[in-house]
């Protein structure tokens, strides 16, 4: 069975759970597991909170708000995320990271797309592991990482300002 990694223990009444649960459990739910990773405890260790999003298969962002440093703690250990772009920041913090790193393709622009590429990803589950390595070295290698260079960036940014 492939996990999916579910934010919050209120997923299944929120909106977009009751969007996405029906469709994803209308597609063969056999082949999957639907598991809630938070349940309002606390990880006993940031070793094993890396751990538990490891063991991810794949992680569905939540919307419109998007997650940001649980994100990035999944895309460090190679989690890939399918996020659901919106129009302001708290909206596309995830969908941001994703596109720069050059993930476009797990970034929808709609919940249609959300859920089809969901659905996609659990009836290829060949792809996964590639698809993780591939996340895992892109992170490594993206300005996610480059503490140097986003300190540049964000000076550059400053230096506009002033002028």
């Amino acid at each position: 069975m492939t996990p999916f990694f579910l934010l919050g223990s209120d997923f299944y009444t929120h909106p977009v759970g009751k969007i996405i649960l029906p469709i994803l459990q209308s597609h063969d739910r056999e082949r999957f597991e639907i598991n809630v990773y938070h349940d309002g405890k606390k990880t006993e260790s940031l070793t094993g909170h890396l751990r538990t999003m490891a063991s991810v298969d794949l992680a569905l962002d939540s919307f419109p708000y998007q997650g940001t440093m649980t994100s990035r703690e999944c895309l460090c250990v190679g989690t890939p995320i399918i996020s659901c772009c919106g129009d302001y920041y708290a909206h596309r913090a995830t969908s941001a990271m994703m596109i720069r790193m050059g993930l476009q393709e797990l970034v929808a622009d709609d919940q249609d797309e959300y859920v089809e590429i969901a659905v996609e990803l659990l009836h290829n589950r060949n792809r996964l592991p590639s698809l993780r390595e591939e996340v895992r070295h892109r992170f490594a290698e993206s300005a996610l990482t480059d503490t140097v260079g986003l300190a540049r960036e964000l000076e550059s940014v400053f230096e506009d300002w002033v002028r």
